[in-house]
């Protein structure tokens, strides 16, 4: 997960420094591929969360898919998981220490 959370660094201080955002890294256990999704509340208004854009980049299949923390960049801020993706993903898929709400 080490990985992961490098590329999320490298993208948060880079690409999104403007802009309110969420990041959160992720990897497919399975096949190794890791993504990050990234969530600009000026482009998506709340109806998607950077988990999601995880889970679609690696494929959909939540079984082999484990997630980062979503951290906010400006403020190097943890966010803890929402209650909407705490009814989609399983505390499993996040790596441990991750905080809930």
């Amino acid at each position: 997960m080490a990985k992961c959370e490098q590329v999320a660094t490298a993208e948060e201080t880079g690409l999104i420094a403007q802009a309110q955002a969420e990041v959160v890294g992720g990897a497919n256990i399975k096949t190794g591929k890791v993504a990050i999704g990234i969530n600009k509340t000026s482009v998506n208004h709340g109806t998607i969360c950077a988990e999601d854009i995880v889970v679609s980049k690696l494929g959909g299949n939540k079984a082999e898919i484990i997630m980062t923390s979503a951290v906010r960049p400006r403020k190097k801020q943890i966010i803890p998981v929402c209650i909407r993706c705490q009814t989609k993903y399983s505390k499993d898929m996040f790596k441990p220490g991750t905080k809930f709400e």
